[in-house]
């Protein structure tokens, strides 16, 4: 089979657009997704895969994904996309001062604790008609496990979802789409989740996601390296 190329999507990556989830000591997505861009590079860079970084507004990587992947089918190449992110539970109104406050975190400002208890894990956004991209999260969620502190595997979140409106979550989200699969979307963890919000605050455990990750994307490509390219972007 031909080189497989990777899309690699920054998250939150347009200067001034907002930084997306923000750890308790200030570090953001953006942050994240850059450290872990060098050695998710070097890990596929080390299987001759070619990795291809795209940033900017979200329209703006749309459009550079969308070339890429004419570019690979030209080439009768393979490819996947993936986007490692960090999440955050929605705000809520405090019992105590009737502030904002994240679910499952004390009110910052009178540290009433939250009334409502969340479920921290690990997920992924999958294309819901997309067997390989099923897979490819599969694989990339089993290497983030052996790296994560204690976490519980959520199940994956399939868009569209046929129960909420086309305007709803998770199908406002604008990344991954059809054209791109198989794609992925990788929720490492929760934002206001101390212990994963101290682990992803070092350095050392974000360029640890970032090889993990690419080697999720390794077993991937040894599980379906034999598998017909139009079955790859079914």
């Amino acid at each position: 089979m031909a080189q497989l190329l990777i899309n690699y999507t920054m998250p939150h990556s347009t200067p001034g657009g907002g930084a997306g989830a923000v750890t308790l000591s200030g570090v953001n997505e953006r942050t994240v997704g850059r450290a872990a861009l060098g050695p998710f590079r070097a890990r596929c860079e080390a299987e001759s895969f070619e990795v291809l970084e795209h940033s900017g507004s979200v329209g703006d990587k749309i459009c550079m994904i969308e070339k890429a992947i004419r570019w690979a089918q030209a080439e009768g190449r393979p490819w996947v996309s993936v986007s490692l992110h960090f999440n955050q539970t929605p705000l809520i109104d405090c019992t105590g001062c009737r502030g904002k406050h994240h679910a499952s975190a004390p009110c910052p400002h009178c540290g009433t604790p939250s009334p409502v208890r969340w479920v921290f894990g690990h997920t992924a956004f999958v294309w819901r008609s997309s067997e390989a991209s099923q897979v490819l999260a599969g694989c990339v969620l089993n290497e983030l496990e052996e790296i994560i502190p204690r976490s519980t595997r959520k199940k994956l979140i399939k868009v569209p979802d046929p129960t909420r409106p086309r305007d709803a979550w998770p199908n406002n989200v604008a990344w991954p789409r059809g054209v791109f699969r198989p794609a992925i979307l990788v929720e490492l963890g929760f934002a206001c989740d101390k212990q994963f919000s101290d682990w992803i605050d070092d350095p050392a455990h974000q360029a640890d996601y970032g090889r993990a990750a690419a080697e999720g994307v390794c077993e991937f490509y040894r599980q379906w390296r034999r598998t017909p390219l139009t079955d790859w972007h079914k």
